[in-house]
């Protein structure tokens, strides 16, 4: 561990789920804005390389909550999972991916907030290097 979730937890002032089936298998992109209003937005931003169908199904998920609280945030996390193929019930002989190209996006704005976005990647493997 890096302590990657920390510096979020610190950031985004709410506690980040820690269940290891959880993992970070895809790109979160954390937007602070300043506004009048405080209000949490969540999507997922779709790989370029996304064919047209998981596009419309990825677009048309998305939501505003009312909190981001340790339980909202591990629903969104299942759900975005779940949306992007990683989980589920296995429908074909052909495996799930372990990592997705798509962007889980939070949006979170309020008057306290001030202007930043982070992203926080799956951590890097290595592989040995074939000749």
């Amino acid at each position: 561990s890096s302590g990657k979730s920390s510096v979020l937890e610190g950031l985004i002032k709410k506690p980040i789920p820690r269940d290891s089936g959880l993992c970070t298998r895809f790109a979160t992109q954390i937007v602070f804005r300043r506004a009048v209003e405080e209000r949490v937005v969540v999507s997922i931003v779709p790989s370029l390389e996304s064919s047209q169908e998981h596009r419309q199904n990825i677009e048309a998920w998305g939501r505003e909550v009312a909190d981001l609280d340790t339980k909202t945030f591990s629903k969104i996390m299942q759900e975005a999972h779940e949306q992007m193929g990683l989980i589920g019930e296995e429908t074909t002989a052909i495996p799930r991916p372990t990592f997705s190209d798509d962007v889980l996006r939070l949006e979170i704005s309020g008057p306290s907030q001030e202007h930043l976005s982070v992203i926080d990647v799956p951590g890097i493997s290595r592989f040995p290097l074939k000749a």
